[in-house]
């Protein structure tokens, strides 16, 4: 999977369609950012130097962490972290794995949370 991060407003059409289809200023600064990569692994930030928060710099360093906790996490794990990140509860979680909330518990010990808040907390500066 490829992901680019744009600035600007996004449109959304046919959400039911397959791709969704998407347009805006927003959505055309994320698609430059993604054609650049390429086929080049690993996420970078891709945009307007800008002065005002965050910087490029900050993006970078907080993809490139992320990316890096996202890769210690095995595949379980990573369904935990979505749906932590859609606002499942741990129980919630645990149900939908068909595990105890223990073993939910010791996953987010282990990194699921960490990147679930990397995630909350960069998304909300």
């Amino acid at each position: 999977m490829r992901f680019g991060i744009g600035q600007g407003e996004v449109r959304v059409f046919e959400i039911d369609s397959q791709p969704i289809r998407q347009d805006g200023p927003g959505w055309h600064t994320a698609r430059d950012a993604i054609d650049s990569l390429g086929k080049k692994a690993g996420a970078r930030y891709v945009g307007p130097e800008d002065t005002s928060w965050p910087t490029p710099a900050a993006v970078n360093a907080f993809l490139v962490a992320r990316d890096g906790l996202v890769d210690t996490l095995n595949h379980r794990q990573r369904r935990m972290l979505l749906r932590a990140l859609h606002g499942h509860s741990q129980k919630a979680i645990a149900e939908l794995e068909t595990i105890s909330e223990s073993a939910v518990s010791q996953a987010f010990a282990r990194g699921v949370s960490a990147v679930r808040d990397a995630q909350f907390l960069f998304g909300k500066v």
